[in-house]
């Protein structure tokens, strides 16, 4: 189902689309009382509702509720505070300080003995497991949530998690369990009589019998979901109803039942100013254009779809740049105050070194004339080092600046062409997989920006990213490739570190440069192991591919040597990560051509040596 997630797979904890005008009054009349208890709930309340709309305003009502909360001394609502920050500082991408609102809310909440704000702070952790793609952490901390919400009898909240847990077993394909879950969530909704949540449900469940090709069952589920959206007068939900009807139509080859369900789709998506809908109506229009002939039709609405799907990347490039946007200012703000900070400091030595001065030389003058010649000596030696030291500070300023520059290079280009992948990846005419493809986009941000947070990162996290990425490029250029990640039994890959970003760029140039040309039975395959050369210990990362090699490609770009921007920066940061003055030499990168006995050419292979780094 291409872009359309209009069926809520995830009911997050945090953050809603849009809100009726006269509770958001109500809520704001509240945080103007004087109450703080109620006055800290509404800040709190409203911080939700903005959460994903208007972030900024949504952080400023949340640190409001933080610093009335402190100045009551309230330790219930300053640990509902927390939570909700952290929540907003997950939303926007600043996953450290997430975390560590999280941890503290939930101390407090445990020291309180309080098991329903023990859940909620699980549930969000599981949220944000669940967007770094870290699905089985994600499920650990679903499960203690609905533990908890079970012995406080919380069911609505216990069947928001059971969807989303249904959610992360779609996403895995285990279909069986996402339709035991989805049932077991509409069943508590049934009970409340929540009709808006139930048809959800059913809708969640009829994409999911889609998803297995059991096309009954997901028409009779869509009926019972159409009946009470119609009901509610839900345009989006609706929409979504129908367009599901279309696919199914489209799937069964009943083209002109297709076109029905489309101009009902569209319909209630123009009423819902939905624009991935309408992009997701006309280019399934003009598949079905082509499939029946009408080609002058055909050409029409693939216009059309080209134009929404143009207003829809920007709308998802706008968000990502935020996001960008938000890390920029807090590391701008984190160096401000670093740069404050080391100006204090030097400060504080200059007035201790005039104090000590001036001392010993009232010292000198008064009492121990006949020891200035050595005090002297001693002064010019302490002059000395200092230069020394400030010599070394420089040049440590200089590589640290290089590296700073090199990773703030690093990010916006793989960032780019994850964009480029993805906008090309939903464009196949994999209908099933496709429905997928944006939510894998904002996890795909999520990571990056995560990774790119840190200095270091452990060979577990580098190869979960690497997996996510490789998986990308294979559903994109329909799986003609296999890959495999092979580490030495002997490195410790929770606890051995490397630099983030490091490997990407290699896999990226093996797929596009070697095997995407040779089109069909194409390998990729990376291997780490440590390996010791002049008493140093290394950790050597070989990519390796069965592509058309090198000779070949230099024949199509006329420039064997060419090497993208994003290979040059990873270069640079080797040499870094070995302290070089000099470019990466070949003790630390090589690229070998493979060829097979006649001399033709059987593949790349890229060898990388790093300090080998264990995080004890």
């Amino acid at each position: 189902m291409r872009l359309l997630l209009i069926n809520v797979l995830l009911f997050l904890f945090f953050g809603t689309i849009a809100q009726d005008k006269k509770a958001l009054d109500s809520l704001t009349e509240q945080a103007k009382g004087t109450n703080i208890i109620k006055k800290v709930i509404a800040l709190n309340e409203l911080c939700r509702l903005y959460s994903g709309t208007d972030n900024s305003k949504a952080m400023d009502f949340a640190k409001e509720a933080l610093n009335l909360s402190l100045s009551a001394k309230n330790t219930s609502l300053i640990a509902q505070s927390k939570n909700r920050l952290g929540t907003i500082y997950d939303y926007k991408g600043i996953i450290d300080s997430a975390n560590a609102n999280y941890i503290e809310a939930l101390k407090i909440f445990e020291n309180l003995g309080d098991k329903s704000g023990i859940a909620s702070v699980y549930q969000n952790i599981g949220v944000m497991y669940y967007f770094q793609n870290d699905l089985d952490k994600a499920i650990d901390y679903y499960n203690k949530a609905i533990v908890l919400r079970n012995k406080t009898n919380e069911l609505e909240f216990v069947a928001k998690l059971q969807n989303n847990m249904a959610a992360i077993f779609r996403r895995q394909k285990k279909y069986d369990l996402a339709i035991d879950y989805y049932r077991r969530s509409i069943e508590i909704k049934t009970r409340f009589k929540d009709q808006e949540a139930i048809a959800t449900g059913y809708s969640n469940l009829a994409v999911t019998y889609l998803y297995m090709e059991k096309f009954d069952s997901s028409k009779a589920l869509l009926n019972k979901a159409l009946v009470i959206n119609k009901s509610l007068n839900s345009n989006i939900n609706l929409a979504g109803n129908y367009f599901t009807f279309s696919e199914i139509s489209f799937n069964e080859k009943k083209y002109l039942e297709t076109k029905v369900e489309l101009k009902n789709t569209l319909e209630f998506a123009e009423k819902a100013e939905s624009n991935d809908i309408i992009y997701n109506v006309y280019e399934l229009l003009w598949q079905v254009d082509t499939a029946i002939g009408d080609y002058k039709s055909a050409v029409h609405n693939g216009h059309l779809a080209s134009i929404y799907k143009a207003k829809v990347f920007k709308e998802e490039r706008a968000k990502a740049v935020e996001k960008l946007n938000v890390l920029y200012e807090t590391e701008k703000k984190d160096n401000e105050i670093n740069t404050l900070n080391t100006e204090q400091e030097k400060e504080k030595i200059r007035k201790r070194l005039l104090l000590f001065g001036l001392l010993v030389a009232l010292t000198i003058i008064f009492i121990f004339g006949f020891f200035y010649k050595k005090i002297k000596d001693k002064n010019s030696l302490l002059s000395f080092q200092k230069r020394e030291i400030e010599d070394k500070t420089e040049a440590l300023n200089k590589q640290s600046a290089e590296i700073a520059r090199h990773q703030s290079q690093m990010n916006p280009h793989f960032i780019f062409n994850a964009l480029v992948s993805i906008q090309n990846f939903i464009l196949k005419e994999n209908k099933h997989a496709a429905a997928n493809s944006l939510s894998q986009l904002s996890q795909l941000m999520r990571i990056t920006l995560y990774n790119s947070e840190k200095d270091f990162l452990t060979l577990k996290e580098e190869k979960q990213f690497l997996d996510f990425f490789v998986e990308f490029e294979k559903m994109r250029f329909d799986n003609f490739f296999t890959y495999s990640f092979v580490i030495d039994e002997s490195i410790d890959i929770e606890n051995t570190l490397l630099p983030p970003m490091i490997i990407q760029p290699f896999i990226e140039n093996s797929i596009k440069h070697g095997l995407i040309p040779k089109r069909s039975g194409g390998e990729l395959r990376v291997s780490i192991y440590k390996k010791t050369e002049a008493s140093k210990d290394l950790l050597v990362i070989e990519i390796k591919d069965n592509g058309i090699g090198r000779t070949e490609t230099s024949t199509r770009k006329r420039d064997i040597n060419h090497k993208s921007k994003g290979i040059d920066i990873t270069l640079n940061r080797i040499k870094n990560a070995h302290n070089l003055s000099e470019q990466a030499s070949s003790e630390h990168y090589e690229v070998i051509d493979l060829e097979d006995a006649n001399k033709d050419s059987i593949g790349t292979l890229v060898m990388i040596k790093l300090p080998f780094i264990e995080n004890f």
